[in-house]
């Protein structure tokens, strides 16, 4: 498989401008181009891309990875969705995401996503009031800023 923008950061300067739904269209168009695709809900304080696809907010993710959960692995925590992409839902709300995104634990899980898939698209927080997008910058091939 080839390289390129292989991962791909979503975010934006300001809530509501798009971020989520844009994620989703993303993940349904590489999926139709028969691209391996998984769509990551890193925005861990409000996780508008599972609501939007109907994942209850109580569904184990990606924070209980991080946080260390013992006896879960990724496989286990990817959906995969009816429209043909995999999502890895944020999981339990974190008291403080920027300090578990920011653990070493994140490279291996993007590590081994980068290997199972041909994209990964991933969901953050707007640019504008948190600093989480900035940390997930080091694993992405570009980025996309939602503006309105």
């Amino acid at each position: 498989h080839t390289k390129g923008n292989q991962t791909i950061v979503v975010t934006s300067s300001l809530p509501f401008e798009g971020k989520s739904f844009t994620g989703i269209a993303l993940a349904q168009m590489f999926h139709m181009l028969e691209k391996r695709t998984i769509l990551i809900d890193l925005d861990l304080r409000k996780m508008s891309t599972s609501r939007q696809l109907g994942v209850s907010l109580n569904t184990q993710g990606l924070s209980n990875i991080l946080a260390k959960d013992d006896g879960l692995s990724l496989a286990d925590l990817v959906i995969h969705l009816e429209d043909g992409f995999d999502l890895l839902p944020g999981g339990t709300i974190p008291p403080n995401p920027m300090e578990l995104i920011s653990r070493p634990m994140l490279e291996s899980v993007m590590s081994t996503l980068k290997s199972n898939y041909d994209i990964v698209i991933i969901d953050t927080p707007p640019v504008g009031l948190v600093s989480d997008a900035h940390l997930l910058l080091q694993y992405c091939d570009g980025t996309l800023l939602m503006a309105r």
